[in-house]
């Protein structure tokens, strides 16, 4: 590393919502002040919604904040150019995709539905066979009260 470069900046995400995503570029102890920016993957700059920059004991410490709301690669570019020194870090940013989180709120609300519908399917079917039994029974009383007509011929002498 040449003398006085400034180190391999950190880009991540650090805010977004389902169509945009706030990207976090950070250069920490730079020994000038060195230019930062956000670039897409066609090298296009983007504009920072937010810059922040502090010197401590002699280096120089850089943040710079960009919204991107497009799925692809972006990058952190640092440039020194009392050193004629460039230096960068790229991430992927993903637009539009679900995270974890998501995904598993998704299978507890399939979970969540699945038993509601077993348990509707269990009470019509717990129904039905007690309706079954209950006839199959009632049947079986009337049977049993009522004489065959061998019985009732029995009877009639």
């Amino acid at each position: 590393m040449l003398t006085g470069a400034c180190p391999e900046p950190l880009i991540r995400i650090v805010d977004g919502g389902p169509d945009w995503a706030l990207l976090e570029c950070e250069v920490k102890g730079a020994h000038t002040r060195p230019a930062v920016q956000v670039q897409n993957s066609s090298g296009r700059v983007l504009p920072a919604q937010e810059t922040e920059s502090e010197e401590r004991d002699g280096l120089f410490y850089v943040t710079v904040r960009a919204n991107v709301s497009s799925s692809g690669n972006y990058s952190c570019v640092v440039t020194q150019e009392e050193f004629c020194h460039q230096i960068n870090s790229t991430t992927f940013v993903p637009i539009g995709s679900t995270t974890g989180r998501d995904a598993a709120i998704g299978v507890l609300v399939m979970l969540v539905v699945l038993v509601a519908i077993a348990a509707v399917v269990f009470y019509f079917k717990f129904k039905a066979v007690k309706g079954e039994l209950a006839a199959a029974s009632n049947q079986s009383t009337a049977d049993a009260c009522t004489p065959a007509p061998e019985e009732l011929h029995h009877l009639k002498k």
